[in-house]
């Protein structure tokens, strides 16, 4: 049962959440005991991780942090010409992507043994200078899903898709 306790603050048990109601709204809060969310790093699932390394760094502007070649013997920083990769880190400011070949996921994780590489999301990405990166994502003749426009919510964005069949928003506001 929740009461209306105007303005008031409900602290009962600090290892239950705490509770407190504005205006008849009540806010939970997250309880000491519930881990806290340092960051959200997508995981992508792709047929041609060194590919998608190239289309990323190309047209993206995205720097490799570190990658895994199929032998697992170790992680390098830099990929060689005849290594095939299986996982990549990659990174753009404070954005950072991970990508891991098909065969690879399935290995660790078999539900993905009958998915397609892609999603039914997109990936929202806020950006500095939207419309010299649009230009840039032309110029380089990525897939333009959706131009550059204005939203009613006061953004500026841009959908393009990824070599892997992904949908990115970039955005700025306007």
């Amino acid at each position: 049962m929740i009461r209306d306790w105007g303005t008031e603050r409900l602290q009962k048990n600090k290892s239950r959440a705490r509770r407190q109601v504005l205006s008849g709204i009540m806010l939970i809060y997250r309880s000491e005991e519930t881990a806290k969310m340092k960051k959200l790093s997508p995981n992508l699932m792709t047929t041609d991780v060194r590919a998608t390394v190239d289309f990323y760094r190309t047209n993206l502007g995205f720097e490799l942090v570190m990658a895994v070649a199929e032998t697992k013997d170790g992680i390098l920083s830099d990929i060689p010409e005849d290594t095939k990769i299986i996982y990549a880190l990659l990174k753009n400011g404070n954005v950072e992507i991970m990508f891991q070949s098909q065969e690879s996921l399935v290995a660790e994780l078999s539900l993905f043994e009958n998915i397609e590489v892609g999603a039914s999301m997109s990936l929202y990405v806020e950006v500095e200078r939207v419309e010299d990166f649009c230009e840039k994502l032309k110029s380089n003749q990525v897939e333009i899903v959706k131009d550059l426009f204005t939203t009613w919510y006061g953004m500026k964005e841009i959908y393009i898709r990824d070599n892997n069949g992904y949908i990115f928003c970039f955005a700025e506001r306007a």
